[in-house]
């Protein structure tokens, strides 16, 4: 698998090669059939979810045992995105979005944080001190 994760986890992996999950996230971006919920970024070195409540609805399902996209973030979290510095959520206004402050609580890094059409929940003091937010 050409562009892969390389990296094993300690969360998960077990075998020696990258855990399920990273597996899993890889297969679902790396599908090009659904690059109008989540694509590459495009320098290919990140991912970009651009339609969070089909992500939730369709992809997780079909990959996860869940469709809880608060759950995604936090399981993101345990394989090391705490190198994340910005984070742009844009949810249509179609439905009551509510993200616990505790999903951002590893991303230590994170610096811009825009979200749009969702309320977040929970204590701030989940979140960097140098969060900056953006409108």
């Amino acid at each position: 698998m050409d562009g892969a994760p390389t990296t094993s986890g300690s969360a998960g992996g077990g075998g020696g090669g990258p855990a399920p999950f990273l597996m899993k996230t890889y297969d679902m971006v790396d599908d090009s059939t659904t690059d109008e919920i989540v694509s590459w970024s495009q320098n290919k070195t990140s991912f970009v979810v651009w339609n969070p409540p089909e992500f939730a609805r369709v992809l997780l399902p079909a990959f996860f045992k869940h469709n809880n996209f608060s759950s995604f973030i936090r399981q993101l979290n345990t394989y090391g995105s705490k190198a994340i510095e910005g984070l742009s959520l844009n949810m249509p206004i179609l439905e009551d979005v509510r993200l616990k402050t505790e999903a951002f609580a590893k991303m230590k890094n994170l610096r811009l944080l825009q979200i749009d059409g969702a309320y977040l929940t929970g204590c701030y003091e989940h979140l960097s001190k140098e969060l900056r937010w953006l409108h």
